[in-house]
């Protein structure tokens, strides 16, 4: 599959960088920015990742962990799981990523 260069995701057009010098992925929610870097792995499995935690940031189920910075926990309910997948699902149809 094509890592798309742009993605609507909450009402926002964001950009999505492809360097394949970087390694892993990350998002900046100010900018409307992902990087997707190919040193991690496969890049669509990088995309879906920063994805999915956008979601979650999103519904203010991610907080920071106690063991480092880079930690995150994520709390939610069954009804929260319902919340999430209908935001993946719209974000995945919307953009044409799914076959």
């Amino acid at each position: 599959m094509i890592i798309p260069k742009k993605l609507r995701m909450f009402g926002y057009d964001w950009k999505v960088v492809h360097n394949e010098k970087e390694e892993g992925g990350s998002y900046e929610w100010k900018t409307k920015t992902i990087r997707i870097g190919k040193l991690y792995g496969e890049e669509m499995e990088v995309l879906l990742h920063e994805i999915c935690e956008a979601i979650l940031m999103d519904l203010g189920y991610r907080f920071y962990g106690q063991e480092k910075n880079m930690e995150y926990t994520f709390h939610f309910d069954h009804t929260g799981l319902c919340r999430f997948h209908k935001a993946l699902f719209k974000i995945l149809s919307d953009n044409k990523l799914l076959k």
